[in-house]
């Protein structure tokens, strides 16, 4: 199977296949999705995944921070 147009999960980096979680312009595979599901808050890979969601989340308010300061200078 080919990969959805070069695009890599978030979380491992590897290729992945048409129909994983997309949002914001990012993608989880399966596997990773999978086990964001299993984990338990006391395991080390929690802080890593919260930490890559941390960095998603603050990315997208500066770039919607910024999309409105371009907006209010056409004022």
């Amino acid at each position: 199977m080919q990969s959805m147009s070069g695009a890599h999960c978030l979380i491992c980096q590897s290729p992945v296949e048409p129909g994983a979680l997309s949002f914001w312009g990012e993608v989880i595979c399966g596997d990773c999705e999978a086990e964001i599901m299993e984990l338990a808050v006391d395991q080390p890979e929690y802080a890593e995944v919260i930490k890559t969601f941390r960095l998603l989340w603050q990315n997208q308010f500066i770039a919607l921070q910024n999309h409105h300061t371009m907006e209010s200078d056409n004022y």
